[in-house]
């Protein structure tokens, strides 16, 4: 056990640096936006912003996932399936989440394949549904809201939306959730709040990281 620890304590470090790099891109993106909508309103995000923010919640949350001490990898994966509800209509949005949730979940659950076949495509889909969801309401809060109440609704609809598809929805899928992912952290003492409570915590923090935005067009969908 001894001989195996050293590559885990070189190894942390280097996950730390990186992913303070990556919370410091949304942070400097969202910044630019934030911005640019001072000398006038601008509400669409570009295909590669929005294929960087889908590959960078795909790498951060398999990170958080994938090893015990990558549970703050939830922290740049969050923030950047919000930054995907600023598209310029609904729709867009719903795509955006969608794809997004695929990213996210379907690395985790590719044994799928091996139980259901061809049947796990639309297992996947599913899966990836309720973040689809989420960035498509969170786009109409501001637009229909306004971006103040859009910042402080966000971890509310999360939760929301969170807490349908493990405890209400028929399938009750409550696997890869960000506040299971604290659960890898060592020492950790936050088993009060529980795993809806910690997403909460996660969704909010992402919503204060990446701020409100001015304008949206409001009536498009």
């Amino acid at each position: 056990m001894e001989a195996g620890r050293p590559w885990v304590s070189s190894l942390l470090p280097r996950l730390m640096e990186f992913g303070k790099e990556c919370a410091g891109w949304v942070t400097q993106y969202a910044g630019r936006m934030k911005l640019a909508e001072q000398h006038g309103p601008t509400n669409n995000l570009g295909l590669m912003p929005v294929l960087g923010f889908i590959g960078l919640a795909g790498a951060g949350y398999g990170l958080a996932f994938s090893i015990p001490i990558g549970a703050a990898a939830v922290l740049v994966a969050i923030p950047c399936v919000c930054l995907l509800a600023r598209v310029s209509t609904a729709r867009r949005a719903f795509y955006a989440g969608l794809f997004a949730g695929l990213a996210m979940y379907v690395p985790h659950l590719l044994f799928f394949k091996t139980i259901f076949g061809p049947a796990a495509g639309a297992l996947w889909l599913v899966a990836a549904a309720p973040v689809a969801l989420f960035v498509m309401l969170l786009n109409l809060t501001y637009r229909r809201l306004g971006p103040t109440w859009a910042c402080w609704l966000t971890p509310m609809l999360w939760t929301g939306i969170e807490y349908f598809r493990s405890e209400l929805y028929y399938l009750r899928f409550a696997w890869l959730v960000p506040g299971q992912a604290a659960a890898f952290l060592p020492g950790v003492r936050l088993a009060g709040l529980g795993v809806y409570g910690l997403g909460f915590l996660y969704v909010l923090a992402a919503a204060m990281t990446i701020g409100p935005r001015t304008a949206h067009p409001r009536g498009r969908d």
